[in-house]
């Protein structure tokens, strides 16, 4: 027996733009050919190296905004992902008020604590 199941209109529906990109994806691409660009014309400046072998060595440098821009992972972009792990890193220790006693009111710790000796 088959169920049709309604799709997901954010992951199938995409805003396209152009090219079957949104219109975030399409500003990283414009900046990735911006930087291969850039290096292309520094090297061909300031290296004298032709142009033709300058974007090879651009592209590379062009990898890091498509990456930035498409990269998704665990559902996030690569900047909304490195803003959780920086949150995660500053939040050390996470506090929680254990309910279950109603009369005394205990707050625990998830960080383990030294097994050393107290003074």
């Amino acid at each position: 027996m088959r169920i049709p199941i309604n799709k997901d209109i954010e992951e199938e529906y995409k805003d396209q733009l152009a090219l079957g990109f949104s219109a975030k994806e399409l500003g990283w691409l414009i900046l990735a050919i911006l930087f291969i660009a850039g290096v292309t014309f520094l090297c061909w400046k300031y290296l004298g190296i032709s142009p033709d072998v300058g974007v090879f060595i651009g592209i590379p440098f062009g990898a890091i905004p498509v990456v930035i821009g498409m990269k998704k992972i665990q559902g996030q972009s690569v900047i909304e992902f490195l803003k959780e792990l920086n949150y995660e890193r500053k939040t050390k220790e996470l506090y929680y008020d254990a309910d279950e006693l109603p009369h005394e009111h205990y707050v625990y710790s998830l960080k383990k604590e030294s097994r050393g000796k107290r003074k």
